[in-house]
């Protein structure tokens, strides 16, 4: 599939310049805001190297290196 497997956060500026995954986080105040989504719409490239990648098997390493 396309999703991270298992929890992860995303993070969003107060001006929504800018934002991501939340990969460590230490706060002294922060909101938290959790909203239950139904319906997601996704677009997909649509080049070679897109259509050509293995998006399936446990991608654990891949992953780590991404996420860092």
């Amino acid at each position: 599939g396309v999703n991270v497997p298992g929890w992860h956060l995303h993070f969003l500026s107060a001006d929504h310049a800018a934002g991501g995954h939340l990969l460590r986080c230490r706060a002294e105040q922060a909101d938290v805001h959790i909203m239950e989504i139904r319906r997601v719409e996704l677009q997909l490239p649509d080049t070679p190297d897109f259509r050509a990648i293995q998006l399936t098997g446990p991608k654990h390493q891949e992953l780590q290196k991404i996420e860092k």
